[in-house]
């Protein structure tokens, strides 16, 4: 099976999520194996990706979250060159992240 983009495949689902396949299926006439049977392949196959970076991001966040578990501070973040504290930093990171820093 050939390898698509994750947006080719998001494309294909959007395409093929009615009772017919649209000819601007990225998947369709690529080969004699049904749209749908590759589609359900590569939906598969970008479900498993993201899951496996959702899990590797949180681990990341984990790290960085038990980082607020010491008085940290960081030097030269500000432009009068003061410190901040680490937490305040990681807090204001997690905010933007879930979009409320805007």
């Amino acid at each position: 099976m050939a390898k698509y983009t994750d947006e080719q495949i998001k494309k294909a689902l959007e395409c093929c999520s009615g009772s017919t396949c649209r000819t601007d299926c990225p998947l369709s006439n690529i080969s004699e194996i049904p749209c749908d049977s590759i589609l359900n392949t590569c939906a598969l196959d970008l479900i498993n990706r993201q899951e496996a970076e959702i899990e590797r991001l949180n681990r990341f966040k984990a790290f960085f979250e038990s980082l607020c578990e010491f008085d940290l501070e960081v030097l030269g973040y500000t432009e009068d060159g003061d410190t901040i504290p680490f937490k305040v930093l990681y807090e204001n990171a997690v905010k933007e992240m879930v979009g409320e820093g805007e």
